[in-house]
Parts: structure tokens; sequence; C-alpha cells
């Protein structure tokens, strides 16, 4: 049978456009597509990049940079043979949990000039705190509708080793093809944002990636502008920093209710510096943990228009051209960008494309979904209620504890308990697993056996009468989910305050034979409150404890043995101080 010409060509060339479609960054982020992607790399490397985190230094005062270490692994992406990668763990709370790692593969970790699709690093998420994986790719979509320097997003399917790890949102790197693409030239300087702010406190918390000024003596400007208790020039602040560039990602970041990035948390975000305009611009990062107003940080209320945590945001909000410029783009954000009928649609696409690879319960989605459509359909009225009205001052949050703050105080104890199932009903008094970190459960009083006392200023005090001590599996709405949890609670009958202290432990870490973990945020991850949740008097500890846990007896089995002793060293709660 003979065949034309045109024909050979067409049946030739076809394969090679249909790959050559498929390498494209368009298509590579392309919003209808879920990514299959599955790694496969030595079984010890793979527990030791699961247990990798990075180093806080004392207080959590300083993120140490390049934690993680790459490690040999093969991959094969939407059924391509991509050979040899590098992959390793990413991220800094969240992203970094054992049970389902946020990654980044290495494409060029053995051929220098492998890439995909025009990429050389490929990043995944896990989308920890959001039950849907829905929120980044939603807030990622806004933000380039909104014209944030931002990048772009999908969904993927990642398995290493055979175990279906579930749904990732697949980001695009923060890189110099990023920087490229949206600035036409890459060369700079970019920091990352990990929890830190331009305060005394935070500021060590602001990493340097890469560029030439390491010791970001560039930022230190903007930093010590910031420093100065005398109204900030307006003209001094736009000779560093792109401010209606800002001002836009700031807006959407609230509009959207992203609570774990810069405005609302100071976390999550990258800072770059253009060599060429020698001007900051902020890139938005992390946004599982949006459509949710105001978030856990913020004392409610505060003006849903605009927020209240960053620093740079608070001093900017001093100046009353930049209080109109911020409400004049937000009011363009609600008329020209929020489109709820896009949302709604773009949520049914996620929830299409993902439902036969979620690895979480359907009830958690089926309540993910319907708190995201609730805050879309009622976001437009709340912000626009404000800005109708005059502008309002920043709000007075009140006295703040910061750990690691004033004097310092060593925390010592001992427990012994069972290991309690089930996690939904917790207690005697019938608590749901959504209470277990909101609430001290009266019940749990005369449960286990504890001891508890603290050292201020080599002063000792055991004022506490009454202890209960559990160990249950977590709650499986928490940001550790699938991490075990021992919780004890003391009560005092002369007055002093009650304390709940969480030890909430690395299950990989817990091996046979390690006995002795470290209190580090990690490993193990601290929490004390001093005071009734919810009351005025509370104080929380949640970063900056630091110290030791001696495990004698565990186990996850119910109703086995769990005892040990710790000791916590952390910042002194204020009635400690005074």
């Amino acid at each position: 049978m003979k065949v034309s010409f045109a024909v050979f060509l067409i049946l030739f060339l076809f394969p090679v456009l249909q790959a050559a479609e498929l390498s494209t960054a368009d298509t590579l982020f392309a919003h209808d597509h879920l990514m299959q992607v599955e790694v496969t790399m030595d079984p010890d490397d793979w527990q030791a990049l699961r247990i990798s985190h990075r180093e806080t230094g004392e207080n959590f005062a300083q993120i140490v940079e390049k934690p993680y270490e790459y490690y040999p692994a093969t991959a094969v992406i939407d059924g391509r043979e991509i050979g040899e990668v590098g992959i390793r763990k990413k991220g800094f709370f969240g992203s970094a949990i054992s049970t389902r790692p946020s990654l980044k593969l290495k494409l060029d970790y053995v051929d220098e000039d492998k890439e995909f699709a025009g990429q050389d690093r490929l990043t995944f998420n896990n989308n920890n705190q959001d039950p849907t994986r829905a929120q980044t790719v939603l807030v990622y979509q806004f933000m380039n509708d909104a014209g944030v320097y931002s990048p772009r997003s999908n969904l993927a399917r990642v398995v290493v080793n055979g175990e279906d790890l579930g749904i990732y949102t697949h980001v695009e790197s923060v890189r110099k093809p990023f920087i490229a693409r949206l600035f036409g030239k890459s060369k700079g300087d970019l920091w990352e944002g990990y929890a830190g702010d331009f305060t005394e406190s935070e500021y060590g918390r602001i990493v340097h990636k890469w560029g030439e000024d390491d010791e970001s003596a560039s930022l230190q400007k903007l930093y010590d502008l910031l420093q100065d208790p005398k109204p900030i020039a307006l003209d001094s602040v736009e000779k560093l920093l792109d401010l209606d560039a800002f001002i836009t990602l700031w807006a959407s970041e609230v509009l959207i209710g992203h609570w774990d990035g810069y405005a609302s948390n100071r976390n999550n975000y990258y800072i770059y510096r253009s060599k060429k305009t020698g001007l900051f611009y902020f890139t938005p990062w992390g946004p599982d943990s949006a459509f949710s107003d105001p978030g856990p940080f913020i004392p409610a209320p505060v003006p849903k228009s605009f927020k209240a945590r960053g620093y740079l945001c608070e001093r900017l909000w001093e100046l009353p051209e930049v209080r109109n410029r911020y409400r004049k783009e937000m009011q363009r954000l609600l008329d020209d960008v929020w489109d709820e009928k896009k949302m709604r649609a773009q949520l049914r696409q996620v929830r299409t494309l993902t439902k036969s690879s979620l690895t979480v319960p359907e009830a958690a989605v089926e309540k993910g979904s319907r708190s995201i459509v609730e805050f879309i359909e009622t976001r437009r009225a709340d912000v626009q209620a404000e800005l109708d009205l005059p502008a309002t001052d920043w709000p007075d949050l009140g006295p703040k504890f910061t750990p690691g703050s004033g004097k310092k105080m060593e925390v010592r104890g001992e427990f012994d308990s069972v290991f309690t199932l089930p996690a939904e009903k917790l207690d005697a008094g019938g608590e749901s697993d959504s209470a277990l970190f909101s609430s001290v459960p009266a019940s749990l009083l005369g449960t286990g056996r504890a001891s508890l006392e603290f050292t201020v200023d080599g002063e000792t005090s055991q004022p506490f009468t009454q202890f209960g001590v559990r160990t249950t599996p977590g709650n499986p709405d928490f940001i550790r989910k699938g991490y075990p949890v021992i919780e004890l609670i003391a009560s005092s009958d002369t007055g002093h305050p009650p304390w709940r202290l969480l030890l909430i432990l690395d299950p990989y870490q817990l091996v046979e034979g390690a006995n002795h973990l470290d209190i580090d945020h990690f490993t193990v991850w601290a929490q004390l409150t001093q005071g009734e949740p919810g009351s005025e008097s509370e104080q929380k500890a949640a970063f900056g404890i630091s110290g030791t846990l001696e495990l004698n007896e565990f186990s996850k089995e119910p109703g086995a043995e769990v005892s040990g002793r710790f000791k916590l060293n952390m910042g002194a709660f204020r009635d400690a101080e005074e």
C-alpha cells in the first residue's frame, strides 16, 4: 500500500509534535491536567528524607538555610521516563511533615542540561492544611488574574516507592526561570520569609536564597527605615520598594483570606530585588491556608479589608496616601477580579480531577469545600461594607507574649499514661477531635500520673496539685496529621493559672530503641498554654521551645503503656516575669 508523503509526515511528526506540546510550560501548568509523578529511590534514603528538617536556632530566632540533602532517584512523569533525578524534602513547617513531605525534584541532578518543559526544578507542595487540595490552585489563579508576581500551579498525584501520597500542588519553583519570566531578567537577589518580619525578633527568619548580596545589606536598608519611630517618608519607601506591586499583593492576600501569608502572618513569601530597578518585589507562597478570616493568629475582631500583622503593612498604613491607594486597589480587585462564579467553577474542576486520587476522607473534603464556597459568596459584601466607610486606624492587638523574650524558664516533668483510641471521642465527656487543640478538658484530670515544675531566675515552683495525662493518635484536622500526641494538663488549688502541654511526636522518628528525642519543632513539637483557652489571660507558646523528651515506654497499640520525662527551655510567661 502506498502512503502519500503528506500522510507520512503526519504519521511521523504527530508523536514528535505531541511530545513537544506536552513539554511546554503552558501545558505543564494547565489547570485541567492532573500530573502523574512516580519516584523510585533507595528505601533508606526515603526514610532519611522523611525525617530531615530545618534548624531554627535558639528560640526559633534564626533559620538555617540549605538544610535538605538531595537523594538520587528515578522519575516518571505522565508516563514519560525522566531518568535520574535528585529529590529532597522542602518547606519549613507544615510542608516538612514526615507523613506526606513536600518535595522538590532536581532534574539536572546528574545531567546539567536536563530539563522538563523549560524547568530544571519541579516543586510539589503537600497542601497539608487543606483537605480539598484546591486552595493553592485557586489562590494562585486569583493572584495571577490580579496582577501579583505569582507562580503558576496545577495538581499532581505523587507516588514514591509505590506509596501513594495523594494529591499535591505542582507549583512553579521560585527560581531564576520564574524571575526571568516575570521580570525579563533574573539578575538580583532573592530572600524567603519563614515567619519572618522587619522587627528585631523576627528579622533573622528572612533568609537570603541567592544573589550577590550575601550579607543582605540592601534588605537592611528597608529594615532600618521601618525601625524609625517617626512616620516614614513615602518617597523613602518608594526608593526601596515597588509600592504599587506590594499593595496589590497585600490586598489580594487579604481579599482571598490567605491568612498564612505576609500580610496576616508574616510567613510564606519571597522577596526579590531586581538589579535593574533596585526595588523589592514580594511573591506569595504556600497559600494552602486561605479562604478564612481572620485566621488563627490574629485576635478578632480586626478589619476584614486590610488585616493586621505584617510590620511593613502596619508602618505603611500610617501614611494617608498609602491608605487611599490600598483601598482604591482593593476596590479594583472587587470590581474587576473577584468573580464568584469563576472560582466556584475552578473548585468544581479540582473536585472532578482529584476525586479518584484523594487520600482524604470524603466528609473532610465536603466540609472544606462548603467552607470555601461560603467564603467566596460572602467575601464581597464583608469587604465592601468597610470600603464604603472612612478608613480606620491600625487596630491595637494588645500585649503579645513572645516566647524567648524576657526571662528564661525551664520546665521539667514526668508522665505515665496509656495510648488511647478512638481519636473522635478522646475523653469521657465526649470531646470531638476538632476541639483537641482548643480546649482543656476537665475530665482529663485524674487520668494517668504526672508531675510538673518550673524554674525562673533560679527559683523553682511547684504550684500544681492536680494532673491529667493521655496519649492519643492526635487530631486528624491538625497541621501534624498522623502525629501521636502526649497531652498533659495541670491545675492548682491555690489560684495559679492552669497549664496545658502538648508534645507532638514525629511517627517516623519513633523507631525501636529511639527513646531520646529532641524537642525542636520537628522531631517533637511542644506547645505550652497558660490560662483558660480563649480568655484574655491566655498565653500560648507554640514556637521558641527547645529541650528533650526521654521515653521509657511507647507504643501506639490501644491500652499500651506510655511513660517518660521531659525538659523544656523557653521564655517565661508574663506573670512569672512580673
